[in-house]
């Protein structure tokens, strides 16, 4: 049940307009066609943000939208940043910002401007709420903003169609639509003062709730020495083990059971069958004798990145069905795929199964994964590469020894998932 709280919009419109005396007098209805309109939007919103994708990228321009005036002209001491007149507006924008970045939306910076004039506000400025360390991607330079916001998207490994876009310059923004239909562009208002307004009636990011997983993404997406490590790693093998990976798999519990459900609604690259699952039928599933729901979480040298992979498997006769697959894509491209198959693979053994079998679902998204199976030596079923078949008396599947996993104890009690 969602509970939409009709006593603060009426304080929003304030009573004389929410209350109408001669519709109740002619029809027993209290509300004025404002009030009405009023509620009408939040139920929208309410009901997008249950079952709606909330965007998960701010993409932000530095001039005239996180501070007024322009900096390679105005200066560090010139710019209208402050706690009085114009200066608070683009104050309390930032501080919107901040807001939407811990409740886990991703900050970016596109600017067309010199890296060092901005980098002193980020970093000098007294009234700068935003600093350096908020942004996942910062791209300040002089090409053009649709080229930057591809890149940040696969720096952040996120699809555009995540990302919202925000600048004050009309033809920025009808360039970034013209070149990225799929991001959506929100023009600056004229108005500084409409500026905070504008970002929350966009419902972009309109959300009902907020896991311990979107407190801290941002800080997961800053650790990019992961990234850096790679580049110097001599192998792959060896910038893996680098990272020093622990794979916790276990069932599904009443307290993972929203960020499992979120999951499977939000994640869409590594997703092998883009099954959308509410909270209460995850639950259902977990109670189901003939389903198991698997959640993986991960940790390595750098922390904890929390719980990213969900797996819905189905027990039926000697075959075990994998009906849903996915991980967070930020950890994709580190193997931890073949660690959570290969659970899976000695999850049926120990059922006595002898198939293990994958389905593939495209989607215009998941392409990156059409592959999975077949390089987990599945074999395809049918034409279109969307069922597999691992038979798991014949063939073994092992998770990679850089790994270390902690199992449930009937998969523990299975064949050894390492070599």
């Amino acid at each position: 049940m969602y509970i939409v709280d009709c006593e603060a919009l009426a304080l929003e419109l304030g009573w004389h307009v929410w209350n109408d005396e001669r519709m109740w007098l002619l029809a027993r209805m209290r509300l004025s066609r404002r009030a009405l309109e009023h509620v009408a939007r939040r139920y929208y919103l309410t009901i997008q943000a249950i079952y709606g994708s909330p965007k998960k990228v701010l993409a932000l321009d530095a001039d005239q939208t996180l501070w007024g005036g322009v900096i390679g002209v105005d200066g560090v001491a010139g710019i209208q940043l402050g706690h009085e007149g114009i200066g608070l507006a683009y104050r309390q924008f930032q501080l919107e910002a901040l807001t939407l970045y811990k409740r886990g939306v991703l900050l970016a910076l596109v600017s067309k401007n010199n890296l060092a004039d901005v980098l002193e506000v980020l970093d000098t400025h007294p009234e700068q709420v935003l600093k350096r360390e908020h942004f996942a991607a910062l791209r300040v330079n002089w090409d053009d903003k649709a080229s930057n916001l591809r890149q940040i998207a696969d720096e952040l490994n996120l699809g555009l169609e995540s990302f919202v876009f925000v600048d004050d310059d009309n033809v920025e923004c009808a360039w970034v639509r013209d070149q990225l239909p799929e991001v959506l562009v929100l023009k600056m208002p004229a108005e500084p003062a409409e500026m905070v307004r504008g970002l929350r009636e966009s419902d972009a990011f309109a959300t009902l709730k907020i896991t311990d997983e979107d407190l801290v993404r941002g800080r997961r997406y800053r650790e990019q020495q992961r990234q850096q490590q790679q580049h110097t790693a001599s192998t792959l093998k060896a910038f893996y083990a680098s990272l020093e990976m622990r794979a916790v798999i276990q069932h599904v519990t009443p307290a993972t059971l929203v960020r499992v459900a979120q999951l499977t609604q939000k994640t869409n690259q590594f997703n092998l069958t883009a099954r959308r699952y509410t909270e209460a039928e995850v639950s259902a599933f977990a109670r189901d004798p003939g389903h198991d729901v698997y959640t993986l979480t991960l940790y390595d040298r750098y922390g904890d990145n929390g719980l990213v992979g969900v797996a819905i498997v189905q027990w039926e006769g000697e075959s075990a069905r994998i009906e849903t697959f996915l991980l967070s894509c930020r950890v994709m491209g580190r193997t931890i795929e073949t660690a959570f198959l290969a659970s899976i693979a000695d999850a049926a053994l120990a059922r006595g199964m002898r198939y293990l079998i994958g389905e593939f679902l495209p989607t215009q998204r998941n392409v990156a994964v059409r592959e999975l199976y077949k390089l987990h030596k599945f074999v395809s079923l049918d034409t279109d590469g969307c069922l597999w078949q691992l038979d798991l008396h014949t063939t073994s599947l092992s998770a990679p020894d850089y790994i270390e996993l902690e199992l449930p104890e009937e998969i523990r009690n299975a064949a050894p998932t390492t070599d």
